[in-house]
C-alpha cells in the first residue's frame, strides 16, 4: 500500500497552483469529496497529508457516503502534473517524474490516463482507510489492463499478512515477438509479507493459450521465500503463427491448491504482441 504521505509527497511541488503544502492538501481533501471545514492556514491538513497524521474520524464522516469519487481525484493530480509558468518541462516529462517517486522503474513509458486512475485509486485506498494493500504500481497495472472495477476497491489474500510483489507486471513488459519465436521471462517476486512462503508453486492457468504458450512445464515450484526475502524464477514460452496479444495467465498456490492472491488477477501473467516479421528492440525479453 502506498501511503498518503508518499502520494502527496511524490505529486506536490511549491508552484502559482499549489502556493504551500497545507493549500495543497485542502485542495485534495475537496477533490475528495471532504466537507470538512479546515483551518485557513491549512496546517492540520497538512500534517496528514505530509507528515503522516492520522485521519480522525471526524474527517472521515465528512466523506461522500458513498466513498471518494476517484474521477475528481485523479483531474486534481493531473492538474497538479501540469506545467507552471515559465517552466520548459513536458507533461510527460513530469507524469515519468513522479512515477519515478513512486517506485516505476526509469525505462517504463508510463500511459498518463491510467497513471491517474491508479494514482487516485491509492488516494481513496489511503483517504478512506480501506484493507487494501495495494500500491500505485499494482493498480496501474491492472488499470492498463482495464482489470479494476471501482466497486471493489478490497485487496485481501488468501493468508492475512500475505503480500507479493513481481518486479515485471504486465503493464511493465515490452515484449514483441515474431512467429513462433522462444521468450524466457523470468520472475523475480518479493516476499512483502509477514509470511514464509513453503510449498508453494507457481501454475499457469491457460497452457493451451492461441497466441503464447509455456515450453516444457506448467507448474513451477517456489523455493521457501522468508518475508522480505526475493526469488527468482524463469520458464520459456513460445510464440503462436498468428497476429496478436499473447497473455499467459499465471497464479500462485499453495500445498493444498488454493489461490494465495485471488484478487491479484494480473500480478504473475506474461505477456507479449505477436506478428509475423516483428521488428524487435529493447524489451525482447521481460
Amino acid at each position: 500500500m502506498t501511503t498518503l504521505k508518499e502520494l502527496c509527497r511524490a505529486a506536490y511541488r511549491k508552484c502559482d497552483k499549489h502556493k504551500s503544502q497545507g493549500k495543497f492538501a485542502v485542495q485534495l481533501f475537496e477533490a475528495c469529496g471532504c466537507t470538512y471545514r479546515f483551518d485557513k492556514s491549512g496546517d492540520y491538513a497538512r500534517k496528514i497529508c505530509f507528515d503522516a497524521r492520522a485521519i480522525s474520524d471526524d474527517i472521515r464522516l465528512a466523506l461522500p457516503k458513498t466513498g471518494v469519487k476517484t474521477a475528481a481525484v485523479s483531474q486534481f493530480i493531473q492538474l497538479s502534473m501540469e506545467s507552471s509558468r515559465g517552466e520548459k518541462q513536458t507533461m510527460q516529462d513530469r507524469l515519468q517524474e513522479v512515477a519515478r517517486n513512486l517506485g516505476f522503474p526509469s525505462d517504463v513509458e508510463v500511459e498518463s490516463e491510467a497513471f491517474y486512475c491508479a494514482y487516485a485509486h491509492a488516494i481513496k485506498i489511503a483517504v478512506q482507510g480501506l484493507n487494501d494493500q495495494r500500491d500505485v504500481l499494482s493498480l496501474y497495472e491492472l488499470h492498463v489492463s482495464e482489470a479494476v472495477d471501482e466497486d471493489d476497491q478490497y485487496w485481501t489474500p488468501l493468508y492475512e499478512g500475505d503480500r507479493v510483489k513481481a518486479s515485471q507486471p504486465p503493464a511493465l513488459q515490452n515484449n514483441q515477438l515474431d512467429y513462433w519465436e522462444l521468450l524466457t521471462h523470468e520472475w523475480v517476486l518479493h516476499n512483502q509479507g509477514s509470511l514464509r512462503w513453503e510449498n508453494r508453486t507457481l501454475v499457469c492457468l491457460n497452457p493451451n493459450d492461441r497466441f503464447l504458450r509455456p515450453m516444457d512445464t506448467e507448474l513451477i515450484e517456489i523455493p521457501t521465500v522468508e518475508p522480505s526475502k526475493f526469488v527468482r524464477i524463469s520458464a520459456t514460452f513460445k510464440a503462436r503463427g498468428r497476429d496478436g496479444t499473447g497473455t499467459s495467465e499465471w497464479r500462485m498456490l499453495d500445498q493444498r491448491g488454493q489461490d494465495c492472491f485471488p484478487n491479484q488477477r494480473s500480478e504473475f501473467n506474461v505477456q507479449a504482441h505477436i506478428g509475423n516479421n516483428t521488428v524487435l528492440g529493447e524489451g525482447q525479453k521481460a
